[in-house]
């Protein structure tokens, strides 16, 4: 079920958590939909753009994100920008680099 502002649950923990989201939370929300990882916010953004914001972003996180939506890394926003776009940009050096990793 959507939230209020029709986020997916996988959408709101990112968003909600966008310091060191949970492994645990994310694969429970994949496992009981992975449908989730492709589905945008009204910017166009996938979790996965929002989880290349986000600091202290496991391995894992990005994995199963990945996994679950492939195509995902090839999808541009609203403004143009692809998930590796973010990441790039990211403060935190260990997300930045996992992401750019994945």
């Amino acid at each position: 079920a959507k939230s209020d502002n029709g986020y997916l649950p996988l959408m709101c923990h990112l968003l909600l958590n966008t310091e060191s989201p949970s492994e645990e939370v994310v694969s429970a929300l994949l496992e009981s939909y992975p449908g989730a990882a492709a589905v945008a916010d009204e910017n166009n953004q996938l979790p996965i753009h929002i989880a290349c914001m986000a600091t202290g972003v496991s391995k894992n996180i990005f994995t199963m994100l990945l996994r679950a939506n492939p195509g995902g890394a090839y999808v541009a926003d609203v403004e143009g920008y692809y998930p590796v776009d973010y990441a790039a940009a990211n403060k935190d050096v260990a997300t930045r680099k996992v992401a750019l990793a994945s």
